[in-house]
Formats: structure tokens, sequence, C-alpha cells
């Protein structure tokens, strides 16, 4: 009974660009307990004429046809009392109202332009909320699909801009996806449409996608918009898409992070014109799960409230960030008011003054030792994030810490170690200062023979010493470093200098830290966010009066705040537990 089901989808979707000419005989309109019997899979479409003029056969649709022989089929495996329902349908209804009352269903691994493609509450590239939180309950249209690349647009994520063009007139903007969408350098911008029967401009201009509905560039539409055509209303403007390189799409719908969902064009184009009660857009992605027999998977998913959380977050701060219609492809970064570390010289220790949220949560609460920078990069390494791993010398085992997720080429992630305010051991000259002027430096460097070696003479104990693996990197120039994208956290952003004053006992409290693990993990955190909160003025956080973190967004209430600061807290200790920490 599957291969039959397999069987009829794979079979009418082979050719979908053929003018098919339904006989209506051949479809019997009422169902039967007995599986309809067809000389040929092609006898239930006719390649002649049959008397009806071009007109009358384009307004047939093949999905339409498609999806009553996929409701017959599956209502004809059901017992005989449960032949008057279907789980797959939107609503109880018969073949022959099916086009009238629309219809969805799953349609397995069948990826075609004009499919649904839902997410699946758990998704495992989002690693549990902590990336791409766009794709969290989300609702994708196929608009373009081959063998080697599948593009999509996110129908449910709804902006507070507007795009205003050459003529003053202004353009609802949605998130259609990733890929040059809002800040990226180079947005795309894509208009859905069914003007395919008002205006025959309009029709030879664009793109369609199934029947009734069409894709066409946002240069053109304005073209359309001027020349009388068309109305700005007629459009719906999408800046970015979802793409899939060869394979990518299948192999993470095997991995079960999608549902494949084909529905009507009346569904679709209800989808693209609603007003969404949540801002997040969830509430469309809800409404579907539900059409498609999967409601038990709405709510109480593992992590589902920190997930929202981290939806909403994403959709205030890239979404509904701005109120102000933009002049032309103006949607770039939105700014933040940030004093430049202006002297950001090697040897420098920085500490993150604002939540770093929705991406690279190791930065959140962090300290980081500057060791280059110049017009070309910003180097540095993260101090306060021990891992599971752990060096041992002299009997003891040292925590390696992870430093960033940059190597050196052809190296790898190299193993520095360091130790800091030890007069001694740099008057013994046991490795090198960080700084580049060699004098009064507070932090030294040394390999783990030079550690041996200070232990072994009596100038060191091995808890005098930090062993950090990896770097973390800030690219200012893409066109010299080419492999080593921009952060999204940005230093003269997110991180403000540590006062050389408070260095030695911030040091201290980095040295208790010990080798990760369950039991001591919560420790462990609380040492690191004790170090962090020592290094600087952390009163705006204690007291809630945003001091530092109002400037990030200076419209926020202090429980906002609150509220993105115990976030942020959390993904922090989810990305600790997920990456740092042994099974």
């Amino acid at each position: 009974d599957v291969l039959v089901f397999a069987a009829i989808v794979m079979l009418l979707t082979l050719d979908t660009t053929c003018s098919w000419s339904l006989s209506p005989q051949q479809h019997p309109t009422t169902r039967t307990r007995s599986r309809p019997r067809f000389s040929s899979p092609w006898a239930l479409f006719s390649s002649k004429n049959d008397g009806r003029d071009r007109h009358e056969e384009e307004e047939v649709d093949w999905r339409d046809v498609r999806a009553k022989l996929v409701m017959q089929y599956r209502q004809e495996q059901q017992p005989q009392e449960e032949t008057t329902t279907t789980s797959i349908m939107s609503r109880n209804v018969t073949t022959s109202s099916l086009s009238a009352t629309g219809w969805a269903y799953e349609s397995g691994d069948v990826i075609e332009m004009g499919s649904l493609i839902i997410s699946h509450p758990s998704q495992d590239f989002s690693f549990g909320g902590l990336r791409q939180q766009y794709f969290y309950k989300s609702v994708v249209l196929v608009v373009e699909h081959s063998p080697t690349f599948t593009k999509g647009i996110i129908l449910n994520r709804p902006t507070d801009q507007t795009l205003k063009d050459d003529q003053g007139n202004d353009w609802k903007v949605w998130f259609g996806g990733d890929v040059q969408g809002i800040d990226s350098e180079e947005e795309a911008f894509l208009c859905l449409h069914r003007l395919g029967g008002n205006s025959q401009l309009a029709k030879d201009l664009s793109t369609p996608i199934v029947k009734d509905i069409s894709t066409i560039p946002w240069e053109i539409a304005q073209v359309l918009v001027e020349a009388g055509e068309a109305k700005v209303d007629d459009f719906w403007l999408c800046a970015g898409y979802a793409g899939w390189a060869s394979g990518q799409l299948q192999d993470e719908l095997e991995r079960g992070n999608w549902f494949m969902v084909a529905t009507d064009v009346e569904s679709i184009w209800n989808m693209v014109g609603q007003d969404l009660t949540n801002p997040a857009g969830t509430d469309m992605w809800v409404r579907m799960m539900k059409r498609i027999g999967k409601e038990s998977m709405t709510t109480c998913m593992p992590d589902q409230k920190f997930k929202d959380e981290m939806l909403k977050q994403w959709v205030m701060q890239k979404l509904l960030c701005r109120s102000q219609p933009r002049q032309g492809r103006d949607l770039g970064n939105r700014g933040r008011i940030s004093e430049p570390l202006c002297q950001l010289t090697p040897g420098t220790l920085v500490r993150a003054s604002l939540p770093i949220l929705l991406d690279e949560q190791v930065f959140h609460q962090s300290l980081v030792l500057i060791l280059q920078n110049d017009e070309n990069m910003t180097v540095g390494i993260v101090l306060n994030r021990p891992s599971s791993s752990a060096r041992e010398i002299a009997g003891t085992r040292l925590p390696v810490r992870f430093g960033g997720r940059f190597g050196l080429e052809g190296k790898g992630r190299p193993e520095l170690w360091f130790h800091c305010n030890h007069h001694q051991m740099q008057e013994a000259k046991v490795g090198e200062p960080v700084s580049e002027d060699g004098t009064n430096s507070t932090f030294w460097k040394c390999s783990k023979e030079d550690a041996e070696s200070a232990i072994k003479v009596g100038l060191a104990n091995p808890e005098d010493f930090i062993v950090v693996e990896g770097l973390s990197v800030w690219n200012k120039n893409p066109s010299s470093t080419p492999g080593v994208k921009p952060s999204p956290v940005e230093i003269d952003a997110f991180f403000s200098e540590v006062h050389k004053g408070g260095i030695g006992t911030v040091w201290k409290l980095l040295l208790a830290q010990e080798p990760l693990n369950k039991k001591n993990a919560a420790e462990n955190l609380e040492a690191a966010n004790a170090a962090w909160m020592l290094s600087g003025d952390a009163a705006w956080m204690l007291s809630g009066s945003g001091s530092e973190f109002g400037h990030h967004s200076s419209d926020m209430q202090t429980k906002d705040e609150q509220r993105v600061q115990s976030l942020a807290y959390s993904a922090l200790d989810k990305w600790i537990r997920l990456f740092l920490m042994k099974p």
C-alpha cells in the first residue's frame, strides 16, 4: 500500500509542464471500497483537447487532481466507519467538495514548487534554539526547485519595516529568509502576486509558482505600479530567501527537521495576505500543523518555552526594530551607540558589556584577552570558559578553556599557556609578555614546557597557569581574510576595557575553575560570572538600572532588560553544556 501511494504521488509529479485535460468520467467523485484500476497511470489525463478551449484547460490545477487521488487512496485504507473523515485534510470533506473547501496533506519527501516546508519544533541544526531562530515554527513556500538548488520564502515573519521606492510609495516588508535578507550587505527583494488574470504584462514578466501565484523581482513590480498595471497592495514584498544546496533539504527532511506539505492555491494565498495575531507568526505554523494532523507537536515539546522566547527576541531585535520608512535598498545594520575601543592593544583585557543572546552565546559575560589588533582583524582568547578537557602538570589537572573557534592555518586550534601578575616568573622570563612593547605586561604566554620548568625549580605552582585552546577572531577586512566571516558580535559594540586594577582579583577567580562536568557545571558558570562581574561596574545588572544595557536599546523597560539578561544567561548555560561538556 505504501508503494502504491508513493507511485501515485511520483507519477503525478513527473511532468508538471504538460497541458493536461481532465476527463470527468475517469475520476469518480464518490468514494468506493475497491481501488480504481487504470490501464495506465496516464489514463487519468488526456493530451487531447476533448472539445474544450485552452482557457478551460488552464483552469484545471493538476495539484487538485492529485490531492483527490491521495485523499481517495488514504480513505480507502481506513475502516468503513472512518471513511467519512480524514485527518490529512483541512476539514471533513469528500472528494467531490475537495477543491471548494481547500486541502493540505504531508507529501513525504516530494520537493516541488508550490509546496510548503513546515518546520519540526525540534530541528537539530538549531542546537536547541541557539542558532537560526527564524526557522523555528516557520512556514516556507518553495518558489524554485531544481536538482542543484531549492529556494523558499518564509511566509510567517512579518516586520514593522517599509521600503520606499523612487515614486514615494511605501512597501511593507516581510522577512523571507537569511540569504540576502535584512541586514545583509546585498539584499534581494522578491514579490509574490496573483495578477496573471488581470495583467498580461505582469504575467509575461513573472515566474509562475503554482496556478495563479507567481514571483516577480521588486524592481519590475515597481515598473508595473508606475505604468498603472498594478497597485502596491497587489504585491507581497519579502527581503531575502531560504536556500538549500543540492541534497541539503533532502538530508534535513530525512533527519526529521521538516514536514513537506502540499496544499491548495487559495490556502497559500490566504497565508500570504493574512494578518498574524502573533508578531512572531507562530499562529500560522500552529494552524498548518493542525491541518496535517500534528497538533500534539504544537505544545509540550522539549525546551519549547526557551525556544519560543529566543524566537520572540530574534523577532524583536531583527524585525520589529524600525518604524521609519527606508529609502531604496537602505535596510542595512541598524547601528549601535557605542564607544570604540581605542586602546585595544595586545595584552588588553575586555569584558562583554551587553547581553549577547542570538549569536555566539559563548561571548555573553565573557572575558577576552586581546592578542593582536590591526587594520585587518582583532584576535583574542576567551578566558572564562573551561571545558571538560584537561591537561595534567605536576599531578594537577588544569581545565582546557575554550578560547575561540578559530585555529592557525595548517595547525588547527592552538594550545596556549598563560600566567598573570606573577613577578617571579616575569623576572625569570618564563615565556614572553603578551604586550607588544614588553614593558609592564600583566599577561605572559608560555609553553607547557616552560610551565613544567618553572614548577620544577619552585618558581610557580600548577595552579598559577591557565590553558586555552582556540582563538576568537573579529574580521575587519573580509577581502584580506576571505575565510573568516565578520562576527555578528562586534567587539567595539559589545565589549569594554577592564581596568588593570581589578585584573588580579579576576585572575584568582578564574584559577579556581575546574575541568567541566555535570556535577560542577553550575558552579563553574557561577565562578565565570563572578569574575565577569568583578571585572567592571556590574551595578547596572544588579540594580536593574540598565545604564550599560540601555544604550543598546534605550526604549526598553527594566523588566524587558531583566528578561533578556536572564534568557541570555540560560542560552550561555545551554551553549556550555552542549559544546564544552563531554557526554
